[in-house]
Formats: structure tokens, sequence, C-alpha cells
């Protein structure tokens, strides 16, 4: 795990929020930290807690509250915390690209579809053939609308290229491969 430097100035001017939900157990800071305020039997208040990496780069650890634990993403923390609740049928986008930079000031609400856009805007998201579970090419793809064009039907299409017709009419209805 690579290790996050934070500048003194960052630490210095480093606030600290309750975590929504673990009020006087935890605490969040607006460059990304969490910490525990209450001693337990193997730690002491005021620890900062190490969180863990998953594979898409999320920093995530586990906090405990009455015998009940649960892993949480600390950028939800960061956001909750200073941004405030999330509203409904919103996300929260690192605006660097960087998942395990949870700086307030690199964390914004945006839609699902606004979070997409700008996955693939700073290419942490796979299109078109850099999807590893893709059949077609871009090329394939462009064939199959001139050829349904021309009147050839899904079925038939799907037979030519080995794809199930629902896959050519996502493609027709540019459910897949909006992008060309």
């Amino acid at each position: 795990m690579a290790i996050e430097y934070f500048t003194t100035q960052e630490v210095e001017k480093e606030e600290w929020r309750d975590v929504k939900g673990y009020e006087g157990y935890y605490s969040v800071s607006n460059i990304g930290r969490v910490r525990r305020e209450l001693t337990r039997t193997n730690g002491k208040a005021g620890r900062i807690l190490r969180p863990d990496i998953n594979r898409a780069g999320y920093k995530q650890l586990f906090l405990y509250r009455e015998g009940v634990r649960r892993r949480l993403k600390v950028y939800r923390l960061v956001a909750e915390a200073f941004i405030g609740p999330c509203p409904q049928g919103f996300q929260v986008n690192h605006i660097d690209g960087t998942p395990a930079n949870n700086r307030v000031e690199n964390l914004e609400y945006v839609t699902p579809s606004g979070n997409m856009q700008h996955a693939l805007k700073m290419g942490r998201r796979a299109i078109g053939e850099q999807v590893n579970t893709a059949k077609l090419s871009a090329e394939q793809v462009l064939l199959i609308r001139e050829l349904y064009k021309q009147g050839i039907g899904g079925p038939t299409l799907a037979k030519r290229f080995k794809v199930k017709h629902p896959s050519v009419y996502a493609i027709l209805d540019r459910k897949t491969w909006k992008h060309i």
C-alpha cells in the first residue's frame, strides 16, 4: 500500500468532524483521515486509522459500533461530514480522478451519468474494444448499423456476428457502443 503524505500546512489546518452515524465513536478530517474517538480494548482514543485500498483504488475501513462492524469508503465519510448529505440519486465524484485522494476540495456530488462521463474523460473507464468482455470491434459495430439500415434484421445480424439479438438491438438503440 502506498503511503499518503500530508503537508505540514494541511495537518495544521486539518478540521475534524463526527462521522455520521458514529458520533462520539469516530471522526473524519477534511484531508481524508479517520480517527477513533473512544478507547477500545485494542486501540486508544485519538488514533488515526489506516485504511485499506480496494482493487479500484478507493480507501476503505471498518468502523465498529455496539458490536456491529461495517466497511465504509473514506470518500463517503468525508463528503457526508463536510459537503452534507448526498442528494438522492447522486454519487460522490473525485474531481481529479484519483480515488485515493479524499480531500474535501476533491469531492463533489454528481449524477451517476455525470460520474460516468467524468470517469471516461479521465480515462478511468474502459469503452468499446477496451472492455475485456467485448465480443465486437468498432468496425463490426459500424457494419451492423449499416447493414440494419439496408434492411437486414436483428436476428440475422446476431447470427452473422455470433452475438445474441438483444446485443444487436442495444447497439442499434445506442444503449451500448454510444461513443461511435
